[in-house]
């Protein structure tokens, strides 16, 4: 994953988050969970967004895919955790999203109501 012709993605924050702050701050085996939830949950869905269109809508259109997938709650929740850490990692380098509801309590009463 890497910066393209046609501008910045999304997808190339998740990459420097694990290069840049996963690798100091976590166990060998979190990152690897890490690869694990942005390869297989993370950027399949992500991977064509920019920035800017990521937003209260596209996450709850996440939440709604990953419970299609059915994945464990386990794995649900770090997937959703995670997500959030990228978000804020971009955040921090610079990137404007702005994502206001995150918790999955909020996300599954916003999600049904709809």
């Amino acid at each position: 994953i890497s910066f393209t012709d046609i501008g910045f993605m999304f997808a190339q924050k998740p990459t420097n988050f694990l290069e840049k702050y996963a690798a100091k701050f976590c166990t060998p085996s979190t990152i690897q969970t890490y690869r694990s939830l942005l390869k297989n949950h993370i950027l399949p869905y992500f991977k064509t967004k920019r920035p800017e269109e990521i937003d209260d809508s596209v996450i709850k259109d996440f939440f709604r895919y990953c419970e299609e997938k059915d994945l464990s709650p386990r794995r649900f929740k770090n997937t959703m955790a995670l997500l959030k850490q990228v978000l804020s990692y971009a955040n921090n380098k610079g990137l404007q999203i702005t994502v206001l509801v995150f918790k999955s309590k909020d996300l599954l009463r916003e999600t049904n109501s709809v």
